[in-house]
């Protein structure tokens, strides 16, 4: 479950429906730590599938997500944007989302 809610907070920097994303993490993280039942397995299934849908929209490679997640945390530098990187912001159009501090 770590790994899809990771992602979820990666996406849900940059999306546009940043409280949906902050929702569904929130209940897929409850919904796994929860005493299982029926019900609650129905929810997670449900999400998961939610989850899907949206990251769906965001494929990236693992230099992206990497890049994302530093930069998420204030530790990219100029060096962890790699080619593969800036074509793949231009092409989400973060190109002009992202800022420096120095």
């Amino acid at each position: 479950m770590a790994p899809i809610c990771s992602y979820l907070e990666i996406i849900q920097t940059f999306a546009e429906n940043k409280e949906d994303i902050a929702n569904l993490t929130r209940a897929m993280k409850a919904n796994a730590t929860a005493q299982p039942s029926a019900s609650i397995v129905a929810a997670l299934a449900a999400n998961v599938q939610k989850a899907n849908q949206i990251t769906s929209d965001f494929q990236m490679g693992d230099s992206v997500r990497a890049f994302l997640q530093k930069a998420r945390t204030g530790t990219a530098t100029l060096v962890d944007i790699t080619p593969d990187v800036s074509q793949w912001l231009t092409e989400h159009n973060l190109h002009k989302k992202i800022k420096l501090t120095f």
